[in-house]
């Protein structure tokens, strides 16, 4: 609805972290934050080593991500790779309808917090700038107390390892589950994974499907699957109700849906996963 000019990022530098906190947001909506890579040597979106994006005094990051990593996942989306400017998106204007376009966006008001920090880590190299501006609306469209008003994307990033070649061998992979959030996607960001089995309460939800048919498969649906990327999507036909419950009111109120990730790798390695989630600020 309107871009506004967001305030100063500071300690802009080479190998250093730079950061911007801004009140300017609140009591809006956030849709997506467009970050601009200026300077005399400007960094690349592969020099940015640590993107985190943090809500009030809060000191856990709601997103946390390399540049290059969102970067692959924006071009998963459709988005194209400009050198220049970065999107830090919430929203998802692909979604099928207005309200699900809007489940991730930000509202500050709703969730009552004045203040956002954004911080970037820049690599060594370069002699950079940073500016940057935010899409803001009105509150979200459904309805006062609505739960969907508390939601927001946030982006989970955490190291997994292999010691060897495996199949289906279980990995703890951090997705906010005991805040309940709803699981959208995964993202393995390494060329050793050969397949992928996420199973539910013990019923296979994404049945060891392999890297090339995954791929073939969201190809199908209209995204750009990244080389070396393994991309588990819930929601692959931009559907926003597909995202995956992971908590349900039982006899004891709320408990848990068990969840098992299996992963198949073809070699030992250490590499990133990142689960993108419609999560809430007492879930994470």
């Amino acid at each position: 609805m309107a871009k506004i000019l967001l305030e100063p990022f500071r300690n802009v530098s080479a190998a250093g972290v730079a950061s911007m906190e801004t009140t300017r947001i609140y009591p809006n909506t956030l849709e997506y934050i467009a970050v601009r890579l200026g300077g005399g040597t400007p960094p690349t979106k592969a020099q940015l080593s640590r993107i985190q994006v943090k809500l009030g005094q809060s000191t856990k990051p709601i997103w946390d991500i390399t540049g290059a990593e969102l970067n692959s996942i924006n071009l998963y989306e459709g988005r194209p790779n400009t050198a220049t400017v970065l999107i830090l998106p919430f929203a998802n204007p692909r979604a099928r309808t207005v309200e699900a376009q809007m489940i991730g966006a930000l509202d500050m008001g709703a969730i009552g917090i004045r203040q956002l920090l954004l911080e970037i880590t820049i690599a060594g190299g370069v002699t950079p700038a940073l500016d940057a501006w935010a899409e803001v609306s009105p509150p979200k469209l459904f309805g006062e107390g609505a739960p969907e008003n508390q939601l927001f994307r946030a982006l989970l990033t955490a190291p997994i390892s292999f010691t060897g070649a495996v199949n289906r061998f279980p990995q703890n992979i951090p997705t906010a589950a005991q805040g309940g959030a709803l699981l959208r996607r995964i993202h393995f960001f390494s060329a050793l994974v050969t397949s992928y089995e996420l199973r539910r309460d013990g019923i296979a939800y994404h049945e060891d499907v392999p890297l090339a048919v995954n791929n073939a498969i969201l190809d199908e649906l209209g995204h750009d699957p990244q080389a070396s990327i393994y991309t588990f999507d819930a929601t692959e036909d931009d559907n926003e109700s597909k995202a995956l419950a992971q908590v349900r009111a039982d006899a004891q109120g709320l408990s848990l849906i068990p969840q098992q990730h299996l992963v198949s790798v073809s070699g030992a390695g250490t590499f990133n996963v990142s689960s993108d989630v419609f999560a809430n600020v007492n879930g994470l």
